[in-house]
């Protein structure tokens, strides 16, 4: 299963990545040059706020949609975008989201996660991969097409690459995609429109349904 993360704008649209078993999870980002000031994306509304489910689709948070092992994540990494990695490790680890520990690996430990790149003009900021098979080592992938140095359109910033990291991040953690109509979310399927870096107060409140206070 795929989920992608869209941008709102006209013309051809790239996303943020999705859940596959292997499962996928990504973030999006247009091709073309954009600039953060674009008319308001309609699917936003904070105002009145829904109440009841906030996965989009069938998509629920799950503790089993995670390589959360022991009460940790041991990673490895080869991106390029160490600021990003060291900025998703820190907004899911602080502000009282310590329940889950994310370290580097050690040769006493299994790995669970390894940080890469690739340069796909596929619509994904950045992908998490699934493996869902014991041993596994899940991927998370920081997309060169969208977010290397001088690429056009904004995604090339340090706000987008540290968003999409957090982004998928947050999908190791459990979190599914979530509708921005119940409140603005980390989570949501849109790169266009991060509403920030780290996790907002509804996805923290998401992290404690999973993994407790």
């Amino acid at each position: 299963m795929i989920n992608n993360i869209r941008l709102r704008r006209t013309g051809w649209i790239p996303t943020l990545g999705v859940l596959t078993v292997v499962a996928v999870a990504s973030v999006t980002a247009p091709a073309y040059a954009a600039d953060s000031d674009g008319p308001a994306d309609p699917d936003i509304t904070v105002a009145p706020m829904r109440t009841g489910s906030a996965c989009i689709g069938s998509a629920r948070d799950s503790t089993s949609r995670s390589p959360v092992d022991g009460g940790e994540i041991r990673w490895t990494q080869s991106s390029k975008y160490d600021d990003a990695r060291k900025k998703a490790n820190k907004a899911w680890t602080s502000n009282g989201l310590g329940q889950v520990e994310i370290k580097g690996d050690s040769w006493a430990t299994s790995n669970d996660l390894h940080w890469k790149d690739k340069n796909k003009k596929d619509g994904a900021l950045a992908t998490w991969t699934m493996y869902g098979s014991f041993g596994a080592t899940d991927t998370i992938e920081m997309n060169d097409y969208y977010l290397k140095s001088g690429r056009p359109g904004p995604f090339d910033k340090p706000y987008y690459r540290r968003g999409a990291a957090a982004h998928e991040l947050g999908h190791a953690l459990g979190l599914c995609h979530k509708d921005q109509n119940y409140g603005l979310s980390i989570m949501g399927p849109s790169g266009r429109y991060l509403p920030d870096t780290k996790p907002t107060r509804r996805d923290r409140n998401d992290y404690h349904k999973l993994w407790g206070n």
